[in-house]
């Protein structure tokens, strides 16, 4: 059943630019390669549990095409829109392009390159963007988290292992994810310990990819190379989630889109924290500081995070409201009983059970990528 109209954010609709034809041709075959980009990753990762599927790239890198080839592309064009300058372009289409070198057996060296210059150009356009006005704390975010990002694939563009260069991605998705909660932001000011908290983590996700980038690149004599980083990063994380969790989030009364936002990050929250202590626990838990740390953070944190800003930015754009229904909580309970199930069948490498839980996480952005769809061409 329906629930009445819901506006999210009024005050942000009528934003949107007026676009030229060329400009809205590149930004449709950005999100089309986006979402190609997210397919195959997602069925490159079944096919490393069994399921038919691709092989080759699009299963050996198949993490990176949603970190970067789906996020980073994602990331790139809400800027474009928020903003409305034409050589904000440079960074989707260049994203958007990786994803398809990565995919298509074009040498993974090209892939880096373009997801290397999609990175420095979100950079340049925050630094750009921060020039002309006020630095402001999700701008700094924003900056620091492309920063990760480029220097995360030049780590591996030059020969570095992979692990090597996870910290650069986890800190790109992480603050760039964190830089657009001003519910929590704004609140720092009169919540001193977990300002204090806030500064700590945004410390210390890049200094994970500096001591990582040092190690590649110098040889520096670190203990255990693998794990500093790691320890970094996920004590970085886990300091976040605390805060986001610790602040008060607002529980509308009507159940719509604001509800359903409010929800949704909340579950993201749960989500970084499970991650964290997750990556932490790579002493007692060996299984879980790998794959079910990542799968937390990458589809808990980020995809609930996506399924709860995704209907804002399309009623922005669109300067019309969605209509809701209750069963936008169907792919939100989905990936998060997926998610449970890959975590506890990780400890006993389970491969039927892996296999379930994926195919679990494919389900679940389906049906909201259904629900979506549904929702925009159902109105009026």
């Amino acid at each position: 059943m329906h629930r009445s109209w819901n506006r999210l954010h009024p005050a942000d609709a009528g934003r949107l630019p007026s676009w030229s034809r060329p400009a809205a041709l590149i930004v449709a075959a950005c999100a089309l390669l986006a979402v190609v980009n997210l397919v195959l990753g997602i069925a490159g990762g079944l096919a490393r549990f069994g399921a038919p599927g691709p092989r080759g790239p699009a299963l050996a890198l198949h993490g990176l095409l949603l970190v970067s080839g789906f996020f980073g592309t994602l990331v790139a064009l809400e800027r474009f829109i928020a903003v409305g300058r034409t050589a904000w372009l440079l960074a989707p289409v260049a994203s958007a392009v990786g994803g398809l070198m990565a995919w298509s057996g074009a040498p993974v060296q090209a892939a880096l390159i373009a997801w290397l210059v999609a990175g420095f150009a979100l950079m340049s356009g925050c630094v750009f963007e921060a020039a002309r006005g006020s630095m402001r704390l999700p701008l700094l975010l924003r900056i620091l988290g492309a920063a990760c990002w480029s220097v995360g694939n030049l780590l591996w563009l030059q020969g570095a292992l992979a692990h090597l260069a996870l910290p650069g991605w986890l800190a790109f998705l992480v603050l760039t994810i964190v830089s657009e909660r001003e519910d929590v932001l704004s609140s720092l000011r009169t919540r001193p310990l977990a300002a204090v908290a806030f500064g700590a983590a945004i410390v210390l996700l890049p200094l994970s990819m500096l001591v990582a980038g040092l190690e590649a690149t110098l040889g520096l004599p670190i203990p255990a190379p693998s794990e500093v980083p790691a320890l970094i990063q996920w004590t970085g994380c886990l300091l976040l989630a605390l805060v986001l969790l610790s602040g008060k989030t607002p529980q509308p009364r009507d159940g719509g889109w604001a509800g359903w936002e409010s929800r949704a990050t909340r579950a993201a929250d749960a989500w970084l924290l499970v991650a964290s202590l997750l990556g932490l626990s790579r002493h007692w838990l060996p299984f879980a500081a790998g794959g079910p740390a990542w799968h937390a953070l990458l589809l808990g944190f980020a995809f609930s995070t996506l399924f709860a800003h995704v209907p804002r930015l399309l009623m922005s754009m669109s300067k019309e409201p969605l209509r809701y229904t209750a069963w936008f909580a169907f792919p939100l309970v989905l990936l998060s009983a997926s998610l449970a199930l890959r975590v506890t069948a990780a400890g006993f490498q389970h491969p039927l059970a892996l296999l379930t839980a994926g195919v679990g996480h494919a389900i679940a952005i389906a049906a909201y990528a259904l629900l979506i769809t549904r929702a925009v061409v159902g109105r009026g």
